[in-house]
């Protein structure tokens, strides 16, 4: 399985998979060395106005016919409210978007959705 990590801020991508794991506790002040105060928080850009954690996301592609698939996990921060609607194996839909966070870039869920069959 291939780690997807973004190459730039700004970019965008819809992931369709199943949930492989979820972090809803993550401690992202300490993550990203920034204060638990306000002004530290404002360093978080999109992050700054929830508590956050993370959901990886793990898809299966067929980029050519005849050639193996090629197996992704794509892991995003996002609100802990949101985490409390899925489990491990459920089948969603996410939009997601590049963001730099002191100097690291990675992935923020934008949307996220459950898909049943």
């Amino acid at each position: 399985m291939t780690a997807v990590r973004p190459d730039r801020p700004g970019e965008e991508r819809t992931e369709t998979g199943v949930v492989g794991n979820l972090v809803p506790d993550r401690n992202i002040e300490k993550m990203f060395g920034v204060p638990d105060t306000p002004t530290g928080r404002e360093v978080l850009g999109p992050l700054s106005g929830f508590r956050p954690g993370t959901i990886t996301v793990h898809t299966l592609r067929y980029p050519e016919e005849g050639k193996p698939p090629l197996r992704e996990s794509v892991t995003a921060w996002t609100s802990r409210t949101k985490l409390r609607s899925f489990q491990i194996g459920d089948p969603i839909r996410m939009r997601i978007e590049a963001h730099s966070i002191q100097g690291e870039t990675v992935w923020v869920v934008g949307s996220v959705k459950a898909i049943f069959h």
